[in-house]
């Protein structure tokens, strides 16, 4: 009995020893869990970087109209009023010079046009007519220059001819005062419009929109007669604009943990050398704490003008310290990226880019040591980062 009873009393002196270390794992998750739901979230270098990234990504610009001079869609020729009394039956039209399914008109869709008008008495005015109904069907469709004329004919069993005249570009003429090189925009140019094509709205208004968009550069394209019957020349002016200027701006959109209020100042200088390039220079500061930092170095410039297509490098670097619940937080960044930019879609109504970004982010938070765990960002870190955005 004695020894039960002693054997009773170890027991119990053993549970009543442990019971502090069986506790212990307890305390623990409880406080964890209780220090995690009253420790606001920490911003690092990464996520003050991505914040900034976000609100510098530019879109283009609303659409405009293009600074383009169009020649007059009108009728191409004034109906002439020559021998109104005879009268002839059209059976039967034939087109000649239309090359196929241009701007997607077909011979039927030319054929149905012209419905109306087959096996009636007609006029030389009603033929001319005629002609001119084919005229302003290319021209709502794009055809900015072309026309449907009657050639000299004899009408035999009531067969008609009309010739379409597309309209051609000739070799476009620059006259460039700009700072851009004149072998920049001609590449532009001679990409956008070749000689030997087709005249369109859609070809012109793309050609005058991406001159216009060089950096530093006023364009007007403006149409001409070409040196050959059924062409047209290009006719494109280039002035000079702004080649240098800066903005200074205030806002409260900054992170409360590093001070809402900023002050913002950069500057630009338009075609350093001559190629279409922009240098940029953006300066941030949180002035309200003075506690973050950011400036960007940004160049690009056209790979080649052939398309439009741009090409640049950018740099910056982000500086950054604040004191939360009685501890301080400091850290830096250092990034940079290579980008590419291809113009999609240019009209007066629409404007779309396809941009690829590839880059690097070196990281480094310094926080206190109770944030020290895997899951705290702390030390020195390489990012790689990569992305794909169409905008507009």
């Amino acid at each position: 009995m004695k020894s039960l009873v002693l054997r009773t009393g170890i027991a119990r002196s053993e549970k009543m020893r442990r019971a502090p270390f069986l506790l212990t794992p307890l305390a623990l998750i409880v406080c964890a869990s209780a220090q995690a739901a009253v420790v606001p979230s920490v911003p690092g270098a990464g996520t003050l970087g991505n914040q900034l990234r976000q609100e510098s990504v530019r879109t283009p610009a609303a659409p405009i109209s293009a600074p383009l001079v169009l020649p007059e869609e009108g009728p191409a020729r004034r109906v002439l009023s020559v021998d109104n009394h005879t009268t002839v039956s059209v059976k039967q039209v034939v087109f000649t010079g239309n090359p196929p399914g241009l701007k997607g008109l077909s011979e039927t869709d030319l054929q149905r046009e012209l419905a109306v008008d087959l096996n009636r008495p007609q006029t030389f005015a009603g033929l001319e007519s005629m002609a001119q109904k084919i005229t302003a069907l290319y021209r709502h469709h794009g055809l900015l220059v072309a026309r449907a004329v009657l050639p000299p004919q004899t009408l035999k069993d009531g067969v008609l001819t009309i010739r379409i005249i597309p309209g051609r570009y000739d070799s476009a003429h620059i006259s460039n005062t700009s700072s851009v090189s004149t072998s920049v925009a001609q590449r532009l140019v001679s990409t956008t419009t070749p000689r030997g094509d087709v005249v369109t709205r859609k070809q012109l208004e793309r050609e005058a929109l991406l001159l216009g968009e060089i950096p530093g550069v006023n364009a007007q394209v403006a149409m001409k007669s070409g040196s050959q019957p059924g062409t047209t020349t290009p006719d494109i002016t280039l002035t000079q604009g702004k080649q240098f200027g800066g903005y200074v701006g205030l806002d409260n959109q900054g992170d409360p943990t590093t001070g809402r209020s900023r002050v913002m100042l950069g500057g630009y200088a338009n075609n350093l050398l001559g190629m279409g390039d922009q240098l940029r220079v953006d300066l941030l500061d949180a002035y309200e704490k003075s506690d973050l930092f950011n400036g960007s170095l940004d160049y690009s410039l056209l790979a080649g003008g052939g398309y439009g297509t741009r090409v640049g490098v950018n740099y910056s670097h982000l500086n950054y310290h604040y004191n939360l619940s009685g501890l301080g937080f400091n850290g830096y960044s250092d990034n940079w990226g290579l980008y590419v930019t291809q113009p999609w879609i240019r009209t007066s109504r629409a404007r779309v880019d396809v941009r690829l970004n590839a880059g690097q982010q070196f990281l480094t938070d310094k926080y206190p040591d109770v944030f020290a765990s895997n899951s705290s960002p702390r030390g020195r870190k390489q990012v790689n980062i990569g992305s794909a955005a169409i905008t507009g």
